[in-house]
């Protein structure tokens, strides 16, 4: 019904657009990507009594059955549910080579947030909203589990903010955490951010 009868539809015409990953905007557009479609999928079916995980398979994101039978539901593609040969099938073409069964274990919720974070970065950064990269990648930071590369990414946000202090900060802590293969080379761009100062 959630793809029928209120007629949530994956967005084709514009896949990038932020609004797409903003989970109350995809529920009052009824449009989102494969993602956040998923996750309102999980919330109806856990509502409905039906469990629901989210997998991050390669290039995608799906759902899944977690008794019973497997199945998969691709809520991008309105809500088609595929067995495991058909899985296999739509895979071998968007993916060839891939190791599959290395993709099919449900993801936990923190890391379903931090791969949504992770594509608002990116979206931002494509589109050189600076407040808004701010913002998701500061938040990216804030899901545990956050690498040095999320770290850096806000650095650069902060940095591309006019904030070089705190962005020279963040550079700092990755070298005092031992985050880092070069840490005079982070150093050395946190004394070049406070330098900006002057």
């Amino acid at each position: 019904t959630l793809f029928g009868r209120w007629g949530f539809v994956g967005d084709q015409v514009d896949y990038y657009d932020p609004r797409n990953s903003y989970l109350h905007e995809v529920l009052e557009r009824r449009r989102g990507i494969p993602i956040t479609l998923s996750v309102a999928l999980i919330e109806v079916g856990r509502r409905a009594g039906v469990a629901l995980a989210g997998v991050g398979t390669p290039a995608h994101f799906m759902t899944c059955t977690t008794t019973g039978a497997r199945r998969w539901v691709d809520a991008f593609a309105g809500g088609r549910i595929l067995d495991r040969a058909e899985l296999d099938d739509q895979f071998s073409r968007l993916a060839p080579g891939i190791d599959l069964d290395a993709y099919l274990d449900p993801v936990p919720p923190r890391a379903v947030v931090a791969r949504i974070l992770s594509n608002l970065v990116a979206i931002h950064r494509q589109r050189n909203d600076r407040a808004a990269l701010l913002w998701a990648s500061r938040l990216r930071t804030l899901v545990p589990g956050a690498t040095p590369d999320d770290r850096r990414a806000y650095g650069g946000a902060l940095a591309a903010c006019g904030d070089f202090v705190r962005a020279a900060k963040v550079l700092e802590s990755l070298v005092e955490d031992g985050h880092t293969s070069d840490p005079d080379d982070e150093l050395a761009k946190a004394r070049r951010l406070r330098a900006r100062l002057n």
